[in-house]
Parts: structure tokens; sequence; C-alpha cells
């Protein structure tokens, strides 16, 4: 791979990426699915009480992100320290860190940090995806808005939005 096709390959991952986390905290089904080849397998450690969860293909993983949002009226994933080695042309693998923070279905404040995702990624249609991604979340802490002082929550209808959909207070 030379340095162009490098440059492009990590492009791709990063839209991925953020196509991943900004899907699933807009709840934007097929901005969440973009991020996925096909035939992608997703599987985690869920910290907000679901257990472990796997999808296999679209499908089965818009089930997984579904079954996550019943749980969550808001959340906010921050992705960072990405690290992408390419095995050949077409696959790759890697690792980062994720925190996310937001409202459970009880209305309660959450925070889940030292996220750590194992990723596959493969190369479909000239475009890089995630190909398989293990999560482990392996700290969660709950709090109740009324333990938090001078801290204001904001949520949309039906969890995040931009800031044209801004709603009340909770």
């Amino acid at each position: 791979m030379n340095e162009l096709e490098d440059l492009i390959a990590r492009r791709d991952l990063n839209k991925a990426f953020d196509d991943y986390a900004l899907g699933m905290d807009l709840r934007n089904v097929d901005r969440f699915l973009s991020a996925w080849t096909p035939d992608a397998v997703w599987e985690m450690n869920s910290a907000v009480g679901q257990g472990v969860l796997r999808g296999t293909g679209h499908k089965e993983i818009e089930g997984v992100l579904r079954r996550l949002w019943t749980d969550e009226q808001l959340v906010q994933h921050t992705t960072a320290n990405h690290a992408i080695v390419f095995d050949d042309e077409t696959h790759a693998h890697g690792d980062g860190h994720t925190t996310c923070h937001g409202v459970n279905g009880a209305g309660k404040f959450f925070f889940i940090g030292a996220v750590y995702p194992a990723d596959r990624y493969e190369k479909v249609d000239g475009v890089w995806r995630i190909s398989f991604r293990r999560v482990e979340c392996n700290v969660y802490a709950e709090f109740d808005p009324s333990e938090l002082s001078d801290f204001q929550f904001f949520i949309g209808d039906g969890g995040a939005v931009g800031p044209e959909g801004l709603k009340q207070p909770i």
C-alpha cells in the first residue's frame, strides 16, 4: 500500500468510527450501519444492563443497537487513539479508546469509561469499514441527577438530537 492509499484508508476508517459513534448517539440507524461491512460482527459486554450482546450482519447489528437504545435516553461517545495496522490491501486490525456518558432509561446520568474496542477492518467495494468489533466496557458508574449539583441535563425527544432539536431540561 502506498502513502496515498494509506491516507485514503485511514480517512475511510475515521469516517466509519465517526459514523459508528454519531449514528448511535443521534439514533440514526443508516449512519450507524454505514460504518459496517454487510457481514460484520459486533459483540460487547454491555455496561447498561443488557449483558453480552452480539449481532452478525446489518439486521442483527441493528437489533443490538435498538436493544441498547431501550436502556438509554441519551448517549455520547468520545473516541480516540485509534491504532490501525494494515494486514494487506483489503484487511486491517486495530484498537482504540472510547468513553460514553449519557442518561439511562431510568433518568440517571451514567458514565462508561475504559472502553476498548478490538477491531478488524475490511475494504469492500473500494471503501474501508468495520468488519468485526469486540467492545469491552470495563468501568460503569451511574448517578442520580439529584446528586449532581449545578448540573443540567438536556434531552431531545427519544434521545440525542442536533442543536436545532434541543428540548426541555429533565
